[in-house]
């Protein structure tokens, strides 16, 4: 689920997560998740509201930074993470002026993880998407995935297992396998969001306004 910093208004994002990782391991190894590649979808929908009030015109770029987290059982660190992502949506309006699905693809940086012992789950875990859409307020957008999300790719880990609190490992090269991708369905932001937010502006440039308009006080001092 999504949930976003304006309003609480949901819509449905999909998420497909894939990479690159070593199909097996040994306890202390250096495991490195690679090559990682993401997409995400952003259905029409959560863009038509600023279409209609004419935020929102055919071929106009929205931009967001993304915070992307991996979540990794069974290994000392459990998760990292990638912060300050570009991506980029294009606005695509069909014949009848309704917005259709906007897809973003995106990479992400090589993770590493020393294998404490158990195979390793590779998920999806928690994003954050912060959007520019030339408004004055930022809009932020949390994403969590839902419960019992398969994971995207596993590493089998032979050993006996050690404590967590191992130190951080270095970089090892490892024989590779290329991940399955994961496809996560999320929740986000529809046309409250942007309906609440022209309403604050508008309440915005309305007190400006009327303060303007206000006489000055004379200064009663002598």
């Amino acid at each position: 689920m999504c949930s976003n910093s304006v309003t609480t208004d949901t819509s449905s994002l999909s998420w497909t997560v894939g990479g690159v990782a070593p199909a097996s391991a040994t306890v202390g190894d250096t495991v490195t998740l690679s090559d990682q590649t993401w997409s995400v979808t952003v259905p029409g929908s959560v863009f038509d509201a600023g279409v209609n009030l004419d935020l929102l015109v055919n071929g106009q770029v929205v931009t967001a930074d993304v915070t992307a987290t991996v979540l990794a059982s069974n290994t000392a660190e459990a998760s990292a993470e990638q912060s300050g992502i570009p991506i980029s949506l294009t606005v695509v309006l069909d014949s009848t002026g309704a917005a259709e699905d906007a897809v973003a693809t995106f990479a992400v940086a090589d993770m590493s993880f020393a294998a404490t012992g158990g195979d390793i789950d590779f998920s999806m875990g928690d994003v954050v998407m912060a959007v520019d859409i030339g408004l004055p307020i930022s809009i932020s957008f949390s994403c969590s995935p839902e419960a019992g999300q398969a994971a995207f790719h596993t590493v089998a880990v032979s050993g006996a297992p050690v404590s967590t609190t191992t130190a951080a490992p270095t970089t090892t090269t490892v024989a590779t396998q290329v991940a399955g991708a994961q496809e996560l369905a999320f929740t986000g932001p529809g046309e409250t969001l942007l309906i609440g937010i022209i309403g604050f502006i508008l309440l915005d440039f309305g007190y400006m306004a009327f303060t303007a308009a206000r006489p000055r006080r004379r200064d009663q001092s002598a």
